[in-house]
């Protein structure tokens, strides 16, 4: 059998540069799941479609052996294959997905077995067995990632995941531990915000929060005195003179760098009381308003960067790569609901199980 090619994460250009993700919880306690899927070519020429999976249908998995879905779902599918979910939702409620996170790496491919799964098939996994967070969480203490077949290659599991159930549960999963590849960092309930986007690590990200918080112009001056904090979720998060950061200024961002994208997920769902002042009728156009100013154009280029250096005393913009939204999709968690729209489309559709 000819040998693959292990592909070094720098070099591969053909997977996603970018995505962001946010959750927000109604007036009536109801929890909606939104995320743009950003990529620099069209998904649907790859084979990306609406999948839906009856109970009882046999799921073939690249790490362990054919099994039935304990559960019904649905979701986009990444490629062909009904197993390569990028987001859905399945009959308990449970909804996840994954996005891009560079610092990720999973276990090489190898001998199969139950407790192993690769990277791009861990959505469906997840969602074929599991009928809320806590039973995500009990079965990522032992899962081990494995790095992506792609296109005859293996590629590393650059992703993170993001779940959340009806009940307002959620989790944030990281192949990040470098010592153990495939093994997942994982963030409980009190340790995430109910935003995700890329790199770096959601810890850091976090802290670069805190960072920005301290040096906002515009928040300190909103609140006439200095801010010390905002809530997300009914967590507060402190803001910070001096910790991690990749921001230079404290000033709203607007590229698309994923951390600039990030603080503008959290400020804006902060300043929204994380959709608490929203109806069930109104909260899906209320969060797709927010989720508009994440959107990336087509073209977004040197302003999808990883980072900013200063460079004979200007600053400078590392890593630009072209990266476009794809798709927008928000996941209703109390119907079961998925409401996608294609880059290219004026309409929405919406799917049920």
């Amino acid at each position: 059998m000819e040998k693959k090619k292990r592909i070094n994460k720098e070099e591969r250009k053909e997977m996603p540069g970018g995505c962001s993700l946010m959750t927000l919880t109604s007036k009536s306690k109801r929890k909606y799941w939104f995320r743009t899927c950003d990529i620099s070519f069209d998904l649907r020429k790859e084979g990306a479609h609406r999948v839906k999976v009856e109970r009882g249908q046999l799921l073939k998995w690249e790490e362990g052996e054919e099994s039935q879905s304990k559960l019904s779902f649905q979701g986009i599918s990444y490629r062909e294959e009904n197993t390569w979910l990028l987001d859905g939702i399945n009959e308990a409620g449970l909804c996840g997905g994954l996005l891009m996170l560079k610092e990720a790496e999973g276990s090489k491919r190898g001998k199969k077995g139950e407790n192993r799964v690769m990277a791009m098939e861990a959505v469906a996994w997840f969602l074929s067995r599991c009928t809320c967070v806590e039973e995500v969480i009990f079965l990522a203490q032992t899962l081990e990632i494995t790095n992506i077949y792609y296109k005859e290659n293996e590629v590393a599991a650059t992703v993170h995941y993001h779940f959340c159930d009806p009940k307002g549960e959620e989790v944030i999963l990281e192949p990040v531990i470098r010592e153990m590849p495939g093994k997942l960092k994982i963030y409980r309930k009190e340790d995430t915000l109910g935003v995700m986007t890329n790199s770096p690590v959601y810890e850091k990200q976090k802290q670069n929060l805190s960072w920005f918080l301290y040096h906002s112009p515009e928040l300190n001056q909103a609140k006439s005195t200095e801010i010390t904090s905002i809530i997300l979720d009914e967590k507060r998060i402190e803001a910070k003179k001096e910790t991690f950061h990749l921001s230079k200024t404290g000033t709203f961002p607007a590229s698309f760098a994923s951390y600039d994208r990030f603080i503008r997920l959290a400020v804006l769902k902060a300043l929204n009381n994380s959709g608490n002042y929203w109806g069930d009728q109104e909260i899906i156009s209320k969060g797709i308003s927010i989720m508009n100013l994440v959107r990336e154009p087509e073209n977004a280029g040197v302003f999808h960067y990883s980072h900013v250096e200063e460079e004979e005393g200007r600053l400078v913009v590392v890593g630009g790569e072209d990266s476009k939204t794809e798709y927008l999709v928000i996941y209703d968690l109390t119907e079961k609901k998925c409401y996608l729209q294609w880059f290219d489309e004026m309409n929405w559709t919406c799917y049920t199980l």
